[in-house]
């Protein structure tokens, strides 16, 4: 006789049991067996091997991936500028003789409301030009090849983070890095990105290498003066990659620099019809950042 039971250790761990006797003869009772023996093995191992099945070890879901801390951060919430950052007091881009007097000042930087703010204002002159004041700070540190995190509402006229507001032209807020030579040409230069007035559903990203520009991206985009947005890059040898909001938008590949730069964040003011768009005086405009992190030498 064959039995087949379980043993009680899993489900499927079974012990066959024989206990043999026929009554035929020998031979042709030992090809009956053989064919038991067969058969209730097909049966084991449609249910799974026992060895098996003892050496499994249930595991549960995969851990989650590491957490990647920042090389360097900045929430900007402490009520007061971090003394990593220097913050401009001189001439500002976007100055033309007798057209626009363009300037930054300290006075435009505020940190009151858990953000930084940088303040832009303009007027006319009794001559026709117009005076520009803005803001820009710059790290102290420099930042080679990894990953750059912009969060930021560019310029609009609301006077607070949360407030609605509009865009208006005369004025440019960009997020970037910049490495000068001694007559301020673009060494490294990598805007990520810059929003004109003139233009405010473009952003507009661009790659500089010792004053040589790489091919000139103009991504369309609304509401970058509505709400606080991500705005990221990934600098690496041979290509710079720009993100909105996790999404990869533009790769750059030529004239991509090697040399490690300032990161910069600034907003200033235009009297142009060719970039920023022509003056609005009387008109005070914001823009707000959230936080700038880097990540050296990853991808993130």
């Amino acid at each position: 006789m064959a039995k087949i039971y379980n043993s009680g250790e899993t489900a499927a761990s079974y012990v066959i049991d024989f206990t043999v006797g026929w009554s035929f003869g020998e031979p042709q009772g030992e090809e009956v067996m053989n064919k038991l023996i067969v058969a209730l093995l097909s049966v084991l191992f449609a249910m799974g091997s026992p060895v098996q099945n003892h050496n499994k070890v249930r595991r549960g879901p995969p851990p989650p991936p590491p957490t990647l801390t920042p090389t360097f951060q900045d929430d900007f919430n402490t009520g007061r500028l971090s003394s990593n950052w220097v913050v401009s007091n001189w001439a500002a881009p976007g100055s033309i003789a007798k057209v626009n007097n363009g300037s930054f000042s300290p006075s435009m930087i505020d940190m009151s409301q858990g953000y930084l703010r940088i303040k832009l204002t303009q007027s006319r002159n009794s001559d026709g030009s117009v005076t520009s004041v803005g803001g820009e700070i710059q790290l102290n540190k420099l930042f080679g090849y990894g990953t750059y995190v912009f969060k930021m509402r560019t310029s609009s006229t609301s006077p607070t983070y949360n407030g609605s507001g509009t865009s208006v032209s005369g004025q440019v807020s960009a997020a970037f890095n910049y490495l000068p030579d001694a007559n301020y040409n673009s060494v490294t230069e990598i805007d990520a990105p810059e929003v004109e007035g003139q233009n405010p559903n473009q952003l507009s990203f661009t790659v500089w290498n010792n004053s040589d520009q790489s091919d000139h991206a103009a991504f369309p985009f609304y509401g970058s003066e509505d709400a606080f947005h991500e705005y990221k890059f990934q600098w690496f040898a041979g290509s710079v990659k720009f993100f909105v909001d996790g999404t990869l938008v533009y790769t750059a590949t030529q004239n991509v620099p090697t040399l490690a730069a300032y990161p910069m964040i600034n907003h200033w003011g235009t009297n142009s019809i060719d970039w920023g768009g022509l003056a609005t005086p009387d008109v005070d405009r914001y823009m707000y950042v959230s936080s700038f992190k880097f990540y050296a030498g990853v991808a993130v």
